[in-house]
């Protein structure tokens, strides 16, 4: 009789325990499906091949290639960044371009206006992209970082498919000098590798 009431007990905690772990299943992916609903861009447009291969080639005026160290100087108080995330001619699928070069050192004025169009060519995972004020290592799960300027965060595109390639932008002012870093916030890329500097400068004449 004792034996019996003990498996009738021991039953009863399974059963509770159960759903107890289904209910946590549930409302973690209810949440998860509302943050994302929030997190992720909806917002954006596409562009085909010929469009997108038209971005890796630099403007003759208003920039400064420096490939030898991997940087990028834009000149003007209000500059346009192309920056292209999981771009096919890098080793790793975790890496940004900005016309041709992987993760540069990218370098702007203070005060000026920079508007970011960002384009997503990898056709397996999401990315996006913000400005940081932490230095790397990164750690895995890195969305709580905060951007080190208003608007320099930029939602989470799609996956490329058939040659179409999800873009969009955001622009804001690089108002105080420092190094920065843009990162992707997606969980694990940045602390892959996918990240590089962000320099703002006073006279752009120090980079010699």
């Amino acid at each position: 009789m004792i034996q019996k009431r003990s498996m009738k007990t021991l039953a009863a905690g399974i059963i509770l325990v159960v759903a107890g772990i289904g209910m946590l299943i549930y409302t973690y992916g209810t949440v998860i499906n509302r943050l994302n609903n929030d997190y992720y861009s909806k917002n954006f447009t596409t562009i085909d091949k010929t469009a997108l291969l038209k971005l890796y080639t630099a403007p003759k005026t208003g920039v400064k290639i420096y490939k030898t160290r991997n940087s990028v100087e834009f000149l003007g108080k209000n500059v346009s960044i192309p920056m292209v995330a999981g771009p096919k001619n890098a080793k790793s699928m975790y890496s940004f371009a900005v016309y041709g070069l992987i993760n540069p050192t990218i370098i702007v004025r203070k005060d000026a206006k920079v508007t970011i169009q960002f384009i997503n060519e990898d056709d397996d995972m999401y990315h996006n992209i913000i400005i940081v004020n932490d230095r790397p290592p990164y750690p895995y799960m890195s969305m709580m970082i905060a951007p080190a300027f208003e608007g320099s965060f930029i939602r989470p595109l799609p996956e490329s498919s058939d040659n179409k390639y999800p873009t969009t932008s955001g622009s804001f002012i690089a108002s105080r000098t420092g190094t920065f870093h843009y990162i992707c916030q997606i969980m694990g890329h940045a602390s892959k590798g996918m990240y590089g500097k962000f320099v703002v400068m006073d006279n752009l004449t120090e980079m010699k």
